[in-house]
């Protein structure tokens, strides 16, 4: 019985296992985004890293009803327990597309997204500002091209958040793509008809 305590004990001091995470994120409703099968598609690269993150709302709006995805690959490791102590970066599975001129040095993962429909993205970060942990966000709404490239990095610095898309051209020039609409101001409980009024 012993034996079995102290292996329980040192499972649980090596912190959570990759796959509790990817089960926990399921089980917490926070849905992984898997890569559009639509007849038209948009190739786009996202930064990700523990205190960044972008989701897609699929639907074009932003509302407490509506489904949203976790722009990630599943987790390949979490590290033992003094690393998460330590704050090390989660490590991701592996997801690439081969879209040109990848930055270097960033953890990124790469997804297909419908294109030529509304899509309705938020990009978050948290931050130590010296005295207390906080966090900010920009959402808005963008629709892509078919067969472009497009790149989502964290090109703030670390107490400020935004949200730039830009197209990555043929010859690896990056080009600001521009949100059709951004959401921040607009009441979610006014629905998706006043968050795409306006919208063609």
């Amino acid at each position: 019985m012993k034996k079995i305590v102290i292996s329980l004990l040192v499972l649980g001091l090596t912190g959570c296992s990759a796959g509790m995470v990817n089960q926990s994120k399921k089980m917490l409703g926070l849905k992984l985004y898997q890569d559009s099968n639509a007849a038209h598609i948009a190739n786009i690269r996202i930064e990700h890293k523990d205190n960044f993150g972008v989701r897609l709302y699929p639907n074009g709006c932003m509302t407490s009803m509506q489904p949203k995805f976790q722009m990630l690959p599943e987790v390949a490791s979490v590290g033992t327990f003094k690393e998460q102590m330590q704050s090390k970066q989660i490590n991701y599975k592996q997801k690439l597309l081969g879209i040109p001129f990848p930055p270097s040095e960033i953890g990124f993962a790469e997804f297909k997204l419908p294109a030529e429909r509304f899509l309705a993205i938020s990009a978050y970060k948290s931050y130590h500002n010296g005295v207390e942990l906080r966090g900010c966000g920009v959402d808005a709404i963008y629709k892509f091209a078919a067969n472009k490239n497009y790149e989502l990095l964290d090109n703030a610095s670390s107490m400020q958040c935004s949200l730039e898309i830009n197209e990555i051209m043929p010859d690896g020039k990056r080009v600001e793509l521009q949100p059709l609409k951004y959401l921040n101001n607009i009441n979610e409980w006014a629905g998706c008809d006043a968050q795409l009024e306006g919208l063609n």
